[in-house]
């Protein structure tokens, strides 16, 4: 399979960028008040232990993801994990190229920079209940549902 994106760090100057993205309506109703998402961001993107941030490229940049380790991560439906698991989020930033195989593209990247870091041996997504779309992508994907809110493939 050809990979058409890739996964480069996010650096200081790609937070109002992500910012501009998360301030979508579309994005928006899934991702919540995007000025904590940004404060987050900000304390994070150039050291963290914990967290870490890319911005998905083709020609240009396309959407975001990160990942984290749950255990170190704020409290929320991804803490408490039996195993070391790493949480995702994702997006791809513009309508017109969703449903195009981006999306898997930055999922197959960003759990093969998973996998790299040796630290996790499992990666969990947490999908809005009214996001039917996300459920369905997130399954063609290899997640597994396992708890409500909660999917999760094994390294």
């Amino acid at each position: 399979m050809k990979i058409d994106v890739d996964l480069i760090r996010m650096q200081e100057k790609d937070i109002p960028m992500v910012l501009e993205w998360m301030e979508q309506e579309d994005i928006l109703k899934y991702f919540g008040d995007p000025l904590e998402w940004i404060e987050e961001m900000n304390s994070n993107v150039n050291d963290s232990d914990w967290i870490w941030y890319f911005i998905a490229h083709t020609d240009e940049p396309i959407g975001f993801c990160q990942y984290y380790d749950t255990s170190k991560a704020p409290q929320g439906i991804w803490s408490n994990q039996e195993e070391p698991t790493a949480g995702i989020d994702f997006f791809i930033a513009y309508a017109n190229l969703r449903g195009m195989g981006k999306g898997k593209d930055i999922i197959v990247e960003l759990l093969d920079k998973i996998r790299v870091a040796q630290k996790f041996k499992y990666v969990i997504a947490d999908v809005d209940d009214n996001n039917d779309a996300s459920k369905i992508f997130i399954e063609s994907c290899g997640f597994k549902q396992y708890k409500p809110g909660l999917w999760r493939v094994k390294l």
